[in-house]
């Protein structure tokens, strides 16, 4: 029987990364071009919003070309979802059903040539919200399906997961700070032809309620690839889910992560993007597909720079997948800017 499940696991591990080294090798072929300023400004660094994902580490798109040496970012962004689940079956009962706003400020330093080190801090808003009314009549105007949104009120807020009678997550409204991230990156390609490896660490000092209590680790490799008028990024992550004792037995032990995202320019300074997004399952034996699913999620929006050298990033997101994980949707507008290093100011690629 072991050795039947790690033959599993494997295959499945093979089939999620499998396409990751296929369109890593696919971005690092064949001439690149000449690269127009107005692309090579991605991809969208939005990690999945579900709530009990948010617990663990969930990698995110990452940039394949690092800082200069000497040079330090400071970026912030604000991360705006409307979250719904109701799950009901024999041995489970799940509710998401809140608008989460997340506040991110991260500081990056390349100290010296093929090393950049980073940290982000977040602060987590959940409550009832304000779009439960224009998600129905979006969805009623789309003819698309409601997700049983009518069966309960607008502008609730529960976030909740029992299964067999036990509470497995439980979290209030409010303000809660998030688990910082901390992370090392070291360049193996770069210029046109950009990748990057890193190992990012989870450091459980967040609000207890709204963390896993656990360090989680991750390694990913983040490929970019520039044209002349357009840029490819994909990247793979594996990383740990450590449950802590609430959630055991409910969550896989790891989790693979997959992105891979278009950019056209669109002018000089500006673009616009398009990249699809998911991971293999954070959650396992609940007996409801909605949570047992792999989440997955297209992105759209435009990236750019001022010509004063602030880089920022527009994306709306949305889940594509029925039945799955993925939040209904999420706004991310980020804006970073860069000190010091060869050029003086500027944002970076």
């Amino acid at each position: 029987m072991t050795s039947a499940i790690a033959g599993e696991a494997f295959r499945s591990l093979v089939a999620l990364v499998a396409p990751g080294i296929a369109l890593a090798l696919a971005l690092l072929a064949g001439p690149a071009g000449i690269a127009a300023q107005g692309v090579g400004n991605g991809p969208f660094r939005v990690p999945e919003q579900h709530p009990v994902y948010g617990l663990f580490l969930t990698p995110r798109p990452e940039r394949a070309q690092l800082l200069p040496t000497g040079s330090l970012e400071f970026a912030v962004r604000t991360t705006y979802s409307n979250v719904f689940e109701f799950a009901r079956a024999e041995a489970v009962e799940a509710t998401f059903d809140y608008e989460r706003w997340t506040n991110t400020a991260e500081l990056v330093w390349a100290p010296r040539a093929g090393f950049e080190v980073g940290i982000r801090t977040a602060l987590v808003t959940g409550w009832g919200g304000f779009l439960d009314g224009l998600v129905q009549w979006y969805h009623q105007r789309l003819d698309l399906p409601n997700g049983d949104r009518e069966d309960v009120e607008n502008g609730d807020f529960e976030v909740s997961l029992v299964t067999r009678g036990d509470s497995l997550v439980s979290l209030g409204s409010g303000t809660h700070a998030a688990d910082p991230v901390v992370w090392i990156a070291l360049p193996i390609l770069e210029g046109d032809r950009a990748l990057a490896a890193r190992v990012s660490m989870k450091v459980p000092v967040g609000s207890d309620d709204w963390s896993s209590n656990r360090v989680d680790l991750a390694v990913q490799l983040d490929g970019r690839r520039v044209f002349t008028r357009w840029a490819a990024y994909g990247g793979v992550a594996v990383g740990t889910v450590n449950p802590g004792a609430r959630l055991e037995g409910y969550t896989a032990s790891s989790a693979v992560s997959l992105h891979a995202g278009l950019e056209r320019s669109l002018g000089e300074t500006w673009g616009a993007l398009v990249q699809l997004q998911g991971s293999s399952p954070f959650l396992r034996d609940l007996g409801h597909r909605e949570l047992d699913r792999a989440p997955v999620n297209l992105g759209v929006g435009l990236t750019g720079r001022t010509r004063s050298g602030w880089l920022w990033q527009a994306a709306f997101t949305e889940d594509i997948r029925a039945d799955s994980p993925a939040v209904d949707f999420t706004i991310d507008l980020h804006l970073s800017r860069r000190l010091g290093g060869p050029g003086g100011q500027g944002g970076s690629g």
